[in-house]
């Protein structure tokens, strides 16, 4: 009984030296049994070399096994029968029972459980017991030597009431795998097969105490075990080796097995040293590079570095592509294969979807060496969707992401329909759904017939699921049901077989693998769980946290393909040039994970109470590089190494530590841009091509004709379209006048705001007056619900005023708000019966409103009763039945347009000889007359009021002069003022709440308005009773009158373009943000400046006064540029 050590650096043929050996034993007769042992991903690729090697092509003679299969076949040997082993998920789902069962238990963790990735941190701690064997009474040994007072104290606590429970959850019915090994060493003297038997081991960096423990078992029993260690030689008996340098670990593994063998009195025979490096002996940079990464001081090559290469790409796709786009070029120059590339990566997963674009569009096979998770698949995406829908209780996002998924025999329309339906009337509740939908709206019948298909989907479920609680085994025989019903697993395969049609080998394998892996997670879920009563939210929480843990494993459908894998995982064979992609700090070495619940101070810790766990992030980080030195050396002819100048985000990056190590070894390197080369590479393949030519339009780049010729020729159809593409303008300009007139009529009725959304996008009005696209309608509060309803308590509150029902002169506050509240709720229940009880957020909506009615209503009567005008009209309608000549317009084309609208109040006071008129018009926004808009069109309404009024009022007065005293706006709302003392307090409310508008300068009408005092009106005062200079709200009566007659010419512009059939989309360009950003439209008209010939219309370029000039000479100002376009634009 014996032990060896086969030592050499990267490169030096250890492997094949072992290959050799054993092949040779192999064919001596009566030879010993010969295990090969290897860590659990490397069996597949040591099989497919003996095979190579072998000179009977085969490996009956060795059995080459990872530690838990050698388990297995010594079990069968001898007849060992073993639990079920738990996997990963199952794992999960009986951690996940343990963590909820004893959840008041935990001192420490209690508050973690339910988090993300708790369940799978705590996993990794409880492998990670059972790896070294740490039972719970190691555990309250070490806890002996601990103070209450520290935190690891409760955290070991806390993990020995979870292990303690495991233990008991499992009993005799399952066991971990760590545990195999356990009763592994316990059966190895009874093995045959082991008895005697050379034993090789490879590929390990170290070994658990568990591993040892069964290596120790094999050397009282095997004839001689031999450990392959990357290392230099000279290390063996080197007892002054740091633990920091770059072959510790293994060194460490090496006199810890001297020290089993010792201990058990096995000879360590002389150690095999292999100093030639038959890797990279013709590469001289590169076999340098191997001897001196990592060591200390840095030795510059002096020599010339032909086979390393550095680049350095703006992001992760310039990089990408880089590296695909020279294996291309390789390939295609006839010399190398793929299989002569590997990749290796820090951050494969993030980057995947890169990955597989860049290489399905260079028409390269690859192998990403990366286990998908199963949680991304339909099955799981759908399963956790059902049980979505009943624990919120169908809600609106779970019942049309579930509907959406396209898994369902439910037509587009169908289900189009049945969402606008949710949207208008609330649905929600099983109940609801359960029952015939009712209402007032288009095709009810058709609705119905697709509730009731949505209800039949859900059948195999329903009965079920509808119970917040139930045994286990209930829910899970649904699930299955529902997808035996739904023919998943047809569905399924079908998807599988049109990947593999179109190439995507990698999806089609994942996808024929999905529904087993459920089947399998139904069926362990159901044996732990099944008889157990549990909620629906337990159930799926379970679920998810154990889905997540599943991975589906896919091998390489082809010898002749890039292998693209990670620097710990990933083991390459044969490489004759290696990439390295992200070389960045925080990517390669990646940033250490290892914190966990246990920090690296409690690891610490431990280690000095004698508890041995896995290595903390500070020496995680020499392992790490020692995977570095492991893959850097892998390169058989060259090594390009490619770093990014910036993240997703476009945040700087920095190289990594080591490409720095590497520039100071070859200094003669000159790091190369990925950009530059990229610039002289044509395309390889028709889908590049049409890539870079797409990059070149978007670009306007017209340098180099070579690729336009090349699609010319091999894709003439698809350059002619991407040219069109380029080419297209996204602008409707003008319809035909007979659209428009059929559109429109020859007898157009128009409100104002229509008019002035006109002014403000001619291509919006088109799209909601014209062809009358509707908002979809939905069951919540929007602004204009609110405005409603706020103008219906003014409109009611004052009309009591008018008929003296309330005398303003002695109501009291308390009474006036009691009066109010029940106009306020009155109104709400009119505008919408239920929508206010519907949630605690419209309660309290509701509340708001009513204080900011009340605290409205309390300035607008103080306005009155600081006034002498008194309300005559509310929600004052004006028609074309009224035969007012203001808003009666001939237009050409003999085209008539007339007005309609509502005027929210109108005050007046009659004298002998007049009569003095006031139109206000309620706002929920804060707005003021704006000159600048008045000029563009965009505020109409104001002077559109008082000029109907005016006409309106002198046929009732024929014999009265009608005056004007002001057109106002009155915000409602309740201003939000710092603290101060009551009275100024109630000063600034005052202030806040004056009117906007326009005030006729005459001293009559200020005298009606508030007794010149400025607290009804915006009109400014100084202490003498003057007029502050700032004043900009006084107008004079013929001022008012050229106003009114401006605008009426400007409603008559917008209607010639309205019959013009103009309707370009020329939203203008505000201060502050888009017009855009709240349009109804925008997904409709796609607008976006600088794009297909879009671009805003930039305001008149003049200030206030300039602009209240020009409409009082009737002048008009030349329409300004465009701005915010392309070139090609302009």
């Amino acid at each position: 009984m014996a032990i060896e050590f086969i030592l050499g650096a990267s490169g030096t043929g250890k492997t094949r030296y072992i290959y050799e050996r054993m092949i040779t034993q192999s064919k001596v007769e009566g030879h010993a049994p010969i295990w090969f042992v290897l860590p659990e991903q490397s069996n597949m690729a040591a099989e497919q070399d003996m095979v190579s090697l072998h000179p009977n092509g085969g490996t009956m003679d060795i059995s080459i096994v990872s530690f838990t299969r050698m388990a297995f076949k010594v079990f069968d040997e001898r007849n060992v029968h073993t639990s079920d082993i738990l996997d990963d998920y199952g794992k999960s789902i009986l951690l996940m029972k343990v963590l909820k069962e004893h959840e008041k238990e935990f001192t420490y963790y209690g508050k973690m459980i339910g988090k993300s990735g708790f369940v799978e941190e705590t996993k990794s701690v409880l492998s990670e017991l059972y790896q070294y064997q740490v039972t719970e009474n190691v555990l309250e040994e070490v806890m002996g030597g601990l103070s209450p007072e520290q935190s690891l104290y409760h955290k070991l606590s806390d993990m020995k009431i979870i292990l303690t429970a495991f233990e008991k959850a499992m009993g005799d019915s399952y066991m971990v795998a760590e545990q195999i090994l356990s009763l592994l060493s316990e059966t190895v003297q009874e093995s045959e097969l082991l008895r005697g038997a050379e034993i090789y081991f490879d590929g390990f960096t170290g070994f658990t105490p568990i591993q040892y423990q069964v290596i120790e078992a094999l050397m009282k029993h095997a004839a001689n075990l031999h450990f392959v260690f990357t290392m230099d030689g000279d290390l063996f008996g080197n007892n002054g080796y740091g633990e920091n340098e770059l072959f510790a670990l293994g060194k460490e593994s090496m006199d810890r097995l001297c020290k089993l063998a010792e201990e058990n009195q096995v000879k360590i025979l002389p150690h095999i040293s292999l100093e030639t490096n038959y890797r990279l002996q013709n590469v001289p940079e590169l076999e340098y590079l191997e001897r001196q990464l990592f060591r200390f001081p840095v030795k510059s090559y002096g020599s010339k570095a032909e086979a390393i290469r550095i680049c350095a790409a703006e992001d992760a796709e310039e990089e990408i592509y880089y590296i695909a786009k020279t294996i291309k070029e390789y390939v295609l120059s006839g010399q190398y294969r793929y299989r002569d590339f590997a990749i290796v990566t820090g951050d494969m997963g993030e980057q995947a979807a890169i990955w597989h674009m860049v290489m399905q569009q260079l028409e390269i096979p690859y192998f990403m060496d990366v286990n998908e998770a199963f949680v991304h698949n339909p099955v799981a995406e759908v399963t956790n969707m059902v049980m979505d829908l009943f624990i919120r209780d169908f809600a609106y996002e779970s019942v049309f992401a579930f509907l959406k998924t396209g898994f369902f025999s439910m037509e587009k329309d169908d289900i189009y329909l049945l969402e606008n339906y949710a949207l208008k009337y609330g649905v929600r509740g099983y109940s609801w759904w359960k029952n015939t939908f009712q209402g007032n709206i288009k095709g009810l019948g058709t609705i119905n017939a697709a509730r009731k298909q949505f209800m039949d989907l859900l059948e195999p479920v329903a009965d079920v699921f509808s119970k917040p609680r139930a045994k286990a085994k209930e829910y899970l025989a649904a699930l299955y049901e529902f997808m035996v019903t739904h023919e998943m697993a047809s569905k399924l395969q079908i998807r599988s077989e049109e990947f593999e049609q179109q190439g995507m080998l990698r999806e089609a394998k994942s996808y024929a693998q999905v529904y087993d892996k459920f089947i399998q997670v139904l069926d362990k879920t159901m044996d732990i769980l099944g008889e157990e009563e549990i909620s629906r939210e337990t159930l799926r929480e379970m679920l998810a946290a154990g889905m997540a843990e599943l991975r589906l494993g896919v091998i390489p459908s082809t010898l002749d393909q890039v292998v693209i894998g990670d620097m710990e995982r990933t083991r390459f064979h044969y490489v004759k040039i290696l990439f390295v992609a992200g070389a960045n700090e925080g990517l390669l070495p990646a940033n250490s994970t290892k914190q966990g619940i246990l920090a690296d101070k409690d690891r610490r810790q431990l280690a000095e109470q004698g508890l041995e766990l896995a290595p903390d992030s500070k020496k995680d980080i020499f392992v790490k590089q020692f995977y570095i030195y492991l893959q850097l050396t892998q390169a058989g002819e060259q090594l390009v190494l490619c770093y990014r100048k910036t993240d997703a985000k476009g945040a700087e990056l920095r190289p990594s530590y080591f490409m720095k190590r590497i520039l100071q070894m070859y200094q003669d390197i000159i790091v190369e841009s990925a950009k530059d080369w990229l610039k002289n590479m044509l395309p390889s393949t028709k889908e590049e091509m049409t890539k870079v030519f797409a990059r070149q339009l978007e670009q306007e780049d017209r340098t180099d004709a070579s690729v336009y010729r090349m699609m010319l020729s091999t894709q003439e159809q698809m350059t002619k379209r991407m040219i069109e593409g380029y080419l297209y303008e996204n602008r409707e300009s003008v319809l035909d006048r007979s659209i428009a007139r059929q559109l429109y009529g020859t007898h157009m009725v128009h409100s104002v705001s229509r008019l002035e959304t006109y002014a403000g996008c001619a291509y919006q009005f088109f799209l909601q007056y014209g062809i009358r696209i509707a908002k979809r309608e939905e069951y919540q509060m929007e602004s204009n619900n609110i405005g409603t309803i706020l103008h219906a308590v003014m409109e009611d509150f004052f009309q009591m005023v008018q008929k003296g029902k309330i005398n303003l002169d002695q109501i009291t506050e308390e009474e006036r708000n009691t009066i109010v509240e029940t106009l306020v709720r009155n109104a709400a229940k009119e505008e919408n019966d239920t929508i206010f009880d519907s949630s605690f957020r419209n309660q309290h909506q509701l509340e708001v409103l009513i204080r900011i009615a009340k605290r409205s209503v309390g300035h607008l009567c103080r306005h009155l009763t600081e006034g002498k005008m008194q309300p005559a009209y509310f929600e004052k309608e004006f028609s074309p039945a009224d035969k007012i000549q203001y808003t009666t317009m001939l237009l050409p084309d003999n085209v008539q347009m007339e007005l309609k609208g509502f005027i929210d109040r109108v005050d007046i006071t009659e004298t002998e000889d007049a009569v003095y008129v006031k139109v206000i018009d309620y706002k929920s926004g804060a707005k003021d007359i704006d000159y600048v808009k008045m000029y563009e069109g965009k505020q109409l309404q104001l002077t559109v009021y008082m000029s109907v009024m005016l006409e309106f009022l002198q046929r009732k007065y024929p014999n009265k002069k009608i005056i004007p005293t002001g057109m106002y706006y009155y915000h409602i709302y309740d201003p939000i003022i710092e603290e101060m003392d009551e009275t100024k307090l109630e000063q600034k409310r005052m202030e806040s709440n004056r009117l906007t508008g326009l005030v006729n300068e005459d001293d009559t009408c200020l005298d009606l308005m508030d007794a010149r005092t400025g607290s009804v009106t915006p009109v400014r005062y100084k202490k003498d009773g003057d007029f502050d200079s700032r004043n900009t709200a006084l107008v004079s009566t013929e001022e008012l009158k050229k106003i009114s007659s401006f605008i009426r010419n400007k409603m008559m512009e917008i209607g010639e373009q309205i019959i013009q059939g103009e309707i370009a989309m020329n939203p203008e360009k505000g201060e502050l943000s888009s017009p855009c950003n709240y349009c109804d439209y925008k997904n409709i008209c796609q607008f976006e400046p600088g794009l297909g010939g879009n671009a805003y219309r930039i305001a008149p370029q003049i200030d206030r006064n300039e602009a209240k000039q020009f409409i009082l000479e009737g002048e008009e100002v030349k329409e300004h540029a465009m701005d915010e376009g392309s070139e090609k634009d302009h």
